[in-house]
């Protein structure tokens, strides 16, 4: 749209009586007008005042008008003079031409194939003469060619190129006009002559269909086609169409523009020879490749065209016909039943695209489903945004920094940014809305984990972290449903529904497929999965597609369940899989991931670290008093519902297996290992550490996501949820009885913490989206930890009982002693590993109270995205 300019009509500009208004765009406004000088009509184009908003945006103007003006052709529009009004307006006068722009034309329909033609070369002459100046236009549409008596005129000459350096792109958008801008002009790259090529190109098959060959309902969408998506044939919108103009036009609309004719010049000389060819003899058409094939084998396509029989055999020949007619019709409905009972089902077809040693975390298919954006992090680089294309997967382009989160109809991404960019993905950040194809993200709502657009694109259901859990609202506000875990959400076509996989405990990735309309009801369609990940809605609506384990045999499988919860399994494979969205027309976007824990250890008097290994998915949760044995979490084949714990020194001896559950820490004696069964029924279970000794069972009211010792060794601080609440701190007695709360609702205890409450038992560390609290124990407020810095890890207190240690979650790793008095911050270890590629987040840090040995775990992973086709 123009800047905003006053009312010209009627008034006289230097030597220029200024009559109507003939029509405007982003470039200026143009007016009929009387030279009273040499008593002729003109134009005077009136340009936006940023085009000239400075001295050196007029001196730019100024030298790109000179040259153009120079440009004397008679399919080049004549500038004549450069002026400036009292008030400091820039214009230009221009010959007048008394006919109407090629845009005024179309909207009328296609012109005639010939005529097209003819345009077409007259449109290039005029850019042979520009491009021989050194000149490139930038911005050809039918808006800037004029046709007037049988001419074209080309207008606007360097006025793209001054627009191009001015504040038309600082709002980071590429100069030109959606639909007739090349792709590197939309990626904001150097344009040479091609760019002319290529919209010639684009107005060529606009005038022969009638319709631009890139459409989209918005500016994105158009962009997205222009980038990715093959125009439709001429020959399949227009009959008659030459199949030779097809390959002119799509060799001018080539995405790379090596692959494109290199001088515009060439274009006419195909032209002409497609005139003559079509003036002289038939030429090959659609429409002649379609010819009919006659009804009865042997008889000659001539008959097709012989005389109509005489008036007295008609009612034999209809007869005759009727029964060809029927008799045919027979036999192909008899084909098809027997070809459908013969024919085998469709082939699954799957297509890898390796993002090598970096983790996605979603991925969604762009509306057309040609296309789909995903993001990577490749361990030490920040989390960016990448746009691929499906049919050619080796060259996905980069779009911005941030995490995905969801894409709309529209073509408008909702992603969720961080404001420490080094934060891995999968921690709440913010969530903001930002065009797919260009422009700076506008930030809406903090603590977001997830977020889906409604199917027409109007708002964003989100999953919102508050500390305890998650809260799902739509629209942002207004709470559907709590959940104490988190994980996806995902509307159905129709937008009645929101999908969502419902996890009871934090950090777990155990869960059920639920659903919530918009009015808040919720029902659970199927539960009781060992392990769930990703939610995709079939294309009709009638299932939910979701990737899943059933037992701790790490076999996933991609599973669908209707609305009625019947649960079918369309593929199972040995390995972690994920689904990540379907498109409209059934192809799916899923994920294989390949991880891999690593683990380092030091101790006092140990120079350097010392890599150990695990079994399996095991992992560490913490070291005895003394520092001499580690505790293991182990999640793997035979370890049964509920993981089971195990103890190995430190020095890499075998561990040995203590029984089922996940380990949880050693009592502060180092006699005892406290493990929760997750269930039903949910229990603590007490290990002794001398092997072969006593075990312990305490029952749980309700489930419990963390369980961690006091310091005097007889109570423990839970993380638990009743029904109907949200997450809480909980302290229980060694010997059982009823969970006592000892902090507020929607606030956990020491989430993922070997200690979280003081060597003195008076203070409880709690950690809510980016910052870690201290309560106190006997009651009253809580304040900030001063020594914590958003999402690092919070370990354990130190047995100073001063300081707390602490890990960042990005390289490079160190481990840092906080005051939780002063704030004072100081290195205690540098946790340096051999080689960091795929590395992307720190599983997890154990050390000894005193911090003289610990182990630090690392998560390296190898993620393969598949296109596959043919799932029913």
């Amino acid at each position: 749209m123009a800047d905003e300019q006053p009312p010209w009509s009627g008034k006289t500009v230097s030597h220029y009586e200024v009559l109507e208004k003939l029509g405007g765009g982003g470039m200026g406004v143009v007016y009929k007008a009387r030279d009273l000088r040499l008593d002729r009509f003109a134009a005077l184009k009136f340009l936006s005042p940023h085009l000239g908003d400075s001295a050196e945006a007029r001196q730019r103007f100024i030298h790109e008008a000179k040259a153009a003006s120079a440009l004397d052709h008679p399919n080049i529009g004549a500038i004549y003079e450069i002026g400036e009004t009292d008030d400091g307006h820039l214009f230009l006068c221009l010959a007048f031409y008394d006919g109407e722009t090629l845009k005024s034309r179309l909207e009328r329909g296609p012109l005639k194939i010939e005529e097209a033609i003819d345009c077409a070369c007259q449109i290039a002459a005029g850019l042979a003469r520009a491009h021989a100046q050194g000149i490139v236009h930038r911005d050809v549409k039918p808006a800037n060619l004029l046709v007037s008596r049988g001419q074209v005129k080309i207008v606007d000459f360097g006025l793209a190129k001054l627009a191009s350096q001015t504040r038309l792109t600082q709002a980071g958008h590429a100069m030109g006009t959606s639909g007739y801008m090349s792709p590197e002009q939309l990626r904001g790259q150097e344009v040479d002559r091609r760019t002319d090529v290529w919209a010639l190109g684009v107005v060529l098959y606009e005038m022969i269909t009638g319709r631009p060959p890139f459409q989209g309902d918005s500016p994105a969408a158009i962009g997205h086609a222009l980038l990715f998506v093959d125009p439709e044939p001429m020959t399949a919108l227009r009959t008659g169409v030459p199949l030779e103009l097809d390959r002119i036009v799509f060799k001018a609309l080539a995405k790379d523009p090596a692959d494109r004719y290199q001088h515009v010049d060439e274009i006419p000389v195909d032209l002409r020879a497609v005139r003559r060819a079509s003036g002289s003899a038939p030429g090959m058409t659609a429409t002649t490749l379609a010819a009919p094939v006659p009804l009865m084998p042997g008889v000659p396509p001539a008959a097709a065209t012989s005389a109509p029989p005489r008036p007295r055999h008609r009612w034999r020949t209809a007869v005759l016909l009727a029964v060809v007619f029927l008799a045919v019709a027979g036999a192909t409905a008899w084909t098809e039943r027997l070809l459908a009972r013969r024919s085998p089902p469709p082939l699954t077809t799957f297509r890898s695209f390796s993002v090598g040693s970096s983790g996605v975390t979603r991925a969604r298919f762009t509306p057309d489903g040609k296309s789909f954006v995903y993001d990577a992090s490749a361990g030490t680089d920040p989390t960016r945004i990448f746009l691929a294309r499906s049919e050619d997967l080796s060259s996905p382009i980069v779009l911005q920094p941030g995490a995905l989160a969801s894409v709309s109809s529209k073509g408008e991404m909702a992603i969720l940014l961080q404001d420490n960019p080094n934060l891995p993905n999968g921690l709440p950040g913010t969530l903001a809305r930002v065009p797919l194809l260009g422009g700076g993200p506008r930030k809406l709502l903090r603590d977001v984990v997830a977020a889906d657009w409604a199917p027409d694109g109007s708002g964003l259901a989100v999953l919102r972290w508050s500390g305890g859990g998650s809260s799902l609202e739509f629209p942002i506000g207004s709470v559907l449903s709590k959940m104490t875990g988190a994980g996806e959400l995902r509307f159905s076509p129709d937008g009645k529904r929101i999908a969502f996989l419902d996890r009871p405990v934090q950090g777990d990735t155990r869960g059920s497929v639920a659903i919530v309309d918009l009015e808040g009801k919720k029902r659970i369609l199927s539960d009781g999965w060992w392990a769930i990940t990703g939610l995709a809605w079939a294309p009709g609506g009638e299932e939910i597609w979701f990737t899943a384990s059933k037992d701790d045999n790490w076999t996933y499988g991609l599973h669908a369940v209707d609305l009625q919860g019947r649960v079918r399994t369309l593929f199972n494979v040995p390995s972690d899989l994920e689904i990540l969205d379907i498109s409209r027309t059934g192809e799916a976007l899923v994920q294989r991931t390949e991880w891999n824990l690593e683990a380092f250890t030091w101790s006092a008097g140990q120079a350097g670290m010392r890599e150990i290994g695990w079994i399996g998915s095991s992992f560490p949760v913490d070291i005895s008093p003394d520092g001499r044995t580690v505790l293991l979490s182990y999640q793997g084949v035979g370890s049964g519902a509920n993981y089971s714990v195990h103890l190995r020194p430190i020095d890499g001896s075998p561990a040995v297996n203590l029984g089922e559950g996940a380990a949880q820490g050693f009592s502060p004696d180092g006699k005892w290992v406290a493990a929760l069964l997750y269930g039903p029924p949910a229990r603590l279970v007490l290990y002794a550490t001398d092997l072969g000794g006593e075990t312990k069972s305490l029952p749980l009211p309700f489930p419990v996501s963390y369980a961690r010792w006091f310091p005097d060794g007889r109570r423990f601080a839970l993380t638990g949820e009743e029904p109907g609440g949200t997450s809480r701190c909980y302290e229980l007695s060694v010997t059982g009885g009823r969970p006592k709360p000892i902090g507020p609702q929607g606030v956990g205890c020491g989430v993922l913490a070997q200690s979280p409450v003081s060597p003195d038992g008076k203070w409880l560390v709690v950690t809510t989206g980016p910052e870690a609290l201290l309560s106190p124990l006997a009651g009253g407020p809580f304040r900030k930890l001063p020594a914590y810095w958003p999402w690092e890890l919070f370990v354990r207190w130190h047995s100073n009982g001063r300081e707390v240690f602490l890990v960042n979650t990005k390289p490079p790793w160190k481990i840092i002693l906080g005051d939780v008095t002063t704030g004072e911050r100081r290195l205690w270890k540098d946790l340096a590993i051999p080689e960091r590629l795929g590395v992307v987040f720190p599983s997890t840090s154990v050390l000894s109270p005193d911090g003289t040995s610990g182990i630090q775990s690392f998560n390296r992973i190898h993620s393969v995205l598949y296109l596959v086709n043919g799932l029913r």
